[in-house]
């Protein structure tokens, strides 16, 4: 059997190896390459404590400071039925339940869902995430990075829904 140890100094029976480089996670202070550290980790290729270890997030943005990352966090913080983690990707703000940049579904940001909304995810259901645009991209959690029947289906649950 031809093996190449990804941590040849530490214990690591399992190899794994979240973002592909040369260092297994045992071993990578860094999971994600997000410049950030992980968290005990120290290294002049990175800073601080990451928040959100397997997932890319410079910001370490946390809008419920539960110490998550947005980035992968399952929480929804601002109860509009979309988590943190969707928000975080899509670029909305999961600190708001309405408004501009708020509100997965509402696409033309008129603070009510409606058929329009529909609408926008049904123009570009079986694009993949980009071009299709990532704010469309809302269903599942964890977003699949294509506009699918799910997206369909999550703004469909909640058409008639408005907020203030």
């Amino acid at each position: 059997m031809d093996f190449q140890d990804n941590c040849p100094t530490t214990f690591n029976t399992d190899q794994h190896n979240n973002e592909g480089d040369t260092s297994g996670n045992a071993c990578d202070p860094d999971d994600d390459n997000d410049t950030i550290c992980d968290p005990g980790q120290s290294d002049p290729a990175c800073t601080g404590s990451d928040n959100c270890v397997f997932v890319a997030n410079t910001s370490q943005i946390d809008a419920n400071f539960n110490g998550i990352g947005d980035a992968c966090d399952t929480t929804d913080t601002d109860g509009d039925g979309f988590s943190d983690r969707i928000e975080s990707r899509i670029t909305t703000n999961a600190a708001l339940d309405c408004g501009a940049h708020a509100w997965p579904p509402d696409f033309n940001s008129d603070n009510s869902v409606t058929g329009s909304d529909l609408n926008a995810i049904a123009a570009t259901i079986g694009k993949l995430v980009p071009p299709a645009p990532v704010r469309k991209d809302i269903a599942p959690d964890l977003p699949d990075s294509a506009i699918t029947g799910a997206d369909l289906s999550a703004v469909a649950k909640v058409i008639g829904t408005s907020c203030s």
